[in-house]
């Protein structure tokens, strides 16, 4: 595994946890020149490296798979995948719970009131287009394994990315402190244009990798929803359609 992954992650575990270069080297008994050169070096020896982790209450372990996970990956359902889904509420309901918010099969039984009979028809189903995967002792895997994003471009993400979206922007311009709303008019040239599109998807991947490092910090069940909605198009106020 290259060090610049690994690297890569701390410095995000750093900034998640407010942890400043001149705090961290006083815990580490070094310079702060010399941490810094430490973070930009391609060689860290593990006892320093276990020592970073202690800092930032991560095992060596969690560090070097997250760091195995920080490229995002897409993923395209199959046509099956899409049929299927999307004809089938309670099943995407069950892929997304085990999936994305990575809930036990005891968790969604209870929360969402489905029979044992019933959610094991669900995850029969999902299996055979590939979805999840049941192991000998009956633990439920999906087939979606680090960090990746849903291709857009699919009919089922196109719907979830619309009905979502909606959602999310009508309950961010409800007043609430644990709501953020914020539209913003600007006028630029084409290349700065794609600029600024290209930051909000580098914004994105940072997020993604924050969600990757918050699963290793806590147990899914301490953690709280987030959704967010980034769009940009040439128009303004007054347009006329």
């Amino acid at each position: 595994m290259k060090t610049e992954q690994i690297l890569k992650s701390l410095k995000l575990i750093l900034k998640n946890k407010k942890i400043n270069y001149s705090e961290a080297s006083k815990e580490l008994g070094m310079s702060e020149s010399g941490f810094k050169k430490l973070m930009i070096s391609n060689d860290i020896s593990i006892q320093r490296l276990n020592q970073i982790c202690v800092l930032v209450d991560i095992s060596t372990t969690d560090l070097l798979n997250l760091s195995q996970s920080q490229t995002v990956t897409n993923i395209e359902f199959t046509s099956k995948q899409n049929e299927f889904l999307i004809k089938n509420h309670s099943a995407l309901m069950v892929f997304w719970m085990l999936t994305i918010e990575e809930k036990t099969p005891h968790e969604i039984k209870k929360n969402e009131r489905i029979s044992a009979v019933d959610f094991q028809k669900i995850i029969y189903s999902l299996e055979k287009i590939d979805l999840v995967k049941t192991n000998s002792k009956g633990q439920i895997t999906s087939t979606h394994k680090g960090l990746y994003r849903w291709d857009d471009s699919s009919p089922l993400v196109k719907r979830i990315n619309r009905d979502w979206s909606r959602l999310t922007l009508d309950k961010s311009l409800q007043a609430s402190p644990n709501r953020f709303h914020r539209l913003s008019y600007v006028q630029v040239s084409k290349k700065n244009r794609d600029k600024i599109i290209e930051k909000f998807y580098d914004l994105m991947n940072e997020i993604a990798n924050l969600h990757q490092i918050s699963k290793y910090e806590k147990h899914h069940t301490q953690l709280v929803p987030l959704s967010i909605v980034v769009g940009a198009v040439n128009s303004g106020f007054y347009d006329r359609d």
